[in-house]
């Protein structure tokens, strides 16, 4: 799919979110959701819930470039 390389290319602010990038791959949400998670789980994606006033919460999606390793070799 090369949902890595290309959530990498894209510029400062970009939407990551799983419904923007079905627009650009043929596969369909439920299979970007699944390759989001597998980043994330690898180190490579970090996301955060942040409140956006009147109780409103929004998931911030940071891209690390280098995978986040803990302590004995495992991922952060």
């Amino acid at each position: 799919m090369g949902l890595a390389l290309h959530i990498l290319s894209l510029s400062d602010g970009a939407s990551v979110t799983a419904k923007a990038l079905t627009l650009r791959f043929r596969e369909g949400e439920t299979t970007v959701r699944r390759a989001l998670n597998e980043l994330e789980n690898a180190g490579y994606l970090e996301r955060r819930r942040v409140p956006l006033g009147g109780g409103r919460p929004a998931t911030r999606t940071y891209v690390l470039r280098q995978a986040r390793v803990r302590r004995g070799g495992a991922v952060a």
